[in-house]
């Protein structure tokens, strides 16, 4: 008997040992504050997130979403009167990127990877020839000529418009420029924008390269090889849109439950994520900036002897 008692001890003490590891190896992260202060709701919890995390690649294209950007949103009335519909207008606090939340980031992105700059007007172009330099004359053999050949671009731009969002934050920005004329191609600058209005920036583009010529010169010619230069100048615009992406917590002075949900569920912060109610209209602005654009594209010919 007492070898059964004993054996009947051993398998509940390893069945509980059994349960007791099933039950605790949750899939899902363990919250960072007690239920009582947030929602256990499983589209909360951060592996629904991902996409919003911060990290070293995206800093240069993304910064923190601020109370302030909330409220300037085209779509903020409309934030706030679904909080108001779910949970209340009671006493309460607009928090973003609160630290002890941190599986509810918020961001302010540029929303296209490639901005296109758009040209207005025709190109006002002058093509002028020039020598290479380094001539011979009245010897026999070979000259060696080298050359610069190829483009260099930059536009000067101000931020005519800021976007209402991102105020004064740095961007970092991938500009297209297309074709500007015959012999200039289309090109990419990476480039930083800051997004304050009469902020000026700078882009620059260098394809340039040295080229060698061989020339055969004979006895008594005189021979060069000629470059030529074509400049061209005109305006430029294009557009940076930001948009806001992740949560926003409101944080009431007092519990409070969802209505039509079950009212013992309170809690005193409840998150929104923006994309669930806010069309990309709803939450994004626009900056816009124009300025002078001028660009030189040089180009060597075959050598000619006289």
């Amino acid at each position: 008997m007492t070898n059964l008692k004993s054996s009947a001890t051993l398998l509940a003490a390893g069945l509980a040992f059994f349960l007791l590891r099933t039950v605790s190896a949750i899939p899902f992260p363990v919250p960072v504050e007690p239920p009582s202060r947030l929602p256990s709701v499983p589209h909360l919890h951060a592996r629904h997130v991902v996409h919003y995390q911060r990290s070293d690649a995206n800093a240069a294209s993304c910064v923190n979403l601020t109370v302030e950007d909330v409220k300037r949103l085209p779509g903020w009335s409309k934030l706030e009167a679904t909080a108001n519909e779910r949970w209340g207008k009671g006493d309460r606090n607009v928090v973003t990127n609160d630290e002890r939340e941190n599986e509810f980031p918020a961001q302010v992105c540029i929303a296209s990877e490639h901005i296109k700059v758009r040209f207005t007007g025709q190109p006002s172009c002058q093509t002028n020839q020039m020598p290479a330099g380094g001539n011979l004359t009245n010897t026999n053999g070979t000259l060696w000529l080298s050359t610069t050949q190829g483009s260099t671009a930059s536009l000067q731009a101000t931020i005519s418009q800021s976007a209402t969002i991102g105020v004064n934050k740095l961007f970092m920005a991938t500009l297209d420029f297309p074709e500007v004329a015959s012999g200039n191609e289309a090109f990419t600058t990476d480039t930083s924008i800051t997004n304050s209005l009469t902020k000026s920036f700078t882009s620059t583009y260098n394809e340039m390269a040295t080229v060698t010529l061989m020339m055969s010169v004979f006895d008594g010619k005189k021979c060069d090889a000629k470059t030529t230069v074509k400049h061209c100048t005109l305006q430029g615009t294009g557009e940076m849109r930001l948009i806001a992406n992740g949560y926003v917590l409101f944080e009431y002075e007092d519990k409070v439950a969802e209505k039509g949900g079950d009212k013992k569920d309170k809690h005193f912060k409840w998150p929104l994520k923006l994309e669930d109610v806010l069309t990309e209209d709803e939450r994004s602005s626009s900056a816009t900036f124009q300025g002078s654009f001028v660009s030189t594209t040089r180009a060597t010919y075959n050598g000619t002897c006289n």
